[in-house]
């Protein structure tokens, strides 16, 4: 049974798009980021455009695709330049060995083999360059990675195969988060909002528990499944909650999550 907490969060649908006056200009601005590698902004611009026009769901979700389908060619580059980079490190430490072992075989040899010894000078230093190369090359691979976002430095969003879905800092998915036709990044308070294959919202926690999300006091009194409400213009008071017919938003017996978002 779920312990009874009143939490009451003010959740502003357009607060990313202040500087915008309509769809167009919160979808140009979107655009206009993603050219400059701007994911974060872009996705706030974006969902801002869906706020002012709900009508042009299917062009802001084209538009969101666009952004993660970047985002993944620049994680798999990143990764492949890290795992090339690791290669490479391992071959110019093999290479050092066998010069180090040329080398001690050629002061053996010194007086027939000088030249050799030389030679294997060479290597040495050619092989250190090559060594350095790569570890410069592993560094890069990994500050690309570390410029994600990663909510308290653990989950960020991927997307594949016409869904959503959260990974860790090393890639792997994190199935217990689930997989979505829409994900939002989590918020500060540690809630993401999601949509599935039936086109049902809900809020979603770092632990995996799902709330079931509203939009209207109406909505609520006609599903009682209903856990989390996100009401537009509506100041909360404890008379409001009182008058909601909905046994999940009781607050007194449930855990619910009430948003007031207002202008």
């Amino acid at each position: 049974m779920k312990f009874a907490v009143h939490i009451i969060l003010f959740f502003s649908l357009i607060v990313h798009s202040k500087a915008q006056n309509n769809y167009e200009e919160a979808i140009i601005s979107g655009d206009s980021l993603l050219k400059i590698d701007s994911f974060k902004l872009a996705i706030d611009k974006y969902f801002a455009a869906e706020a002012f026009d709900p009508t042009k769901k299917q062009i802001v979700q084209q538009r969101i695709n666009n952004v993660f389908d970047k985002i993944e060619k620049l994680r798999r580059d990143a990764e492949d330049t890290r795992n090339q980079a690791i290669r490479e490190r391992e071959k110019a430490v093999r290479a050092e060995e066998n010069a180090r072992n040329q080398e001690r075989l050629t002061q053996n040899l010194l007086l027939e083999l000088r030249g050799e010894q030389e030679y294997t000078k060479r290597l040495l230093a050619q092989t250190e360059l090559e060594k350095q190369k790569a570890d410069s090359a592993f560094s890069q691979a990994d500050k690309l990675i570390e410029a994600f976002y990663f909510y308290e430095n653990k989950f960020t969003i991927a997307f594949k195969d016409d869904r959503f879905y959260f990974i860790n800092k090393k890639g792997d998915e994190i199935r217990k988060l689930g997989r979505w036709t829409l994900a939002e990044r989590f918020d500060q308070f540690g809630l993401s909002k999601v949509k599935d294959e039936f086109d049902t919202d809900y809020l979603l926690d770092t632990a995996g528990t799902l709330y079931k999300l509203g939009y209207s006091i109406r909505q609520v009194e006609l599903d009682k499944d209903i856990e989390a409400l996100i009401l537009k213009g509506i100041r909360l008071n404890a008379k409001v909650i009182a008058s909601l017919k909905a046994p999940k938003l009781q607050l007194s017996k449930y855990n619910a999550f009430i948003f007031d978002s207002f202008n």
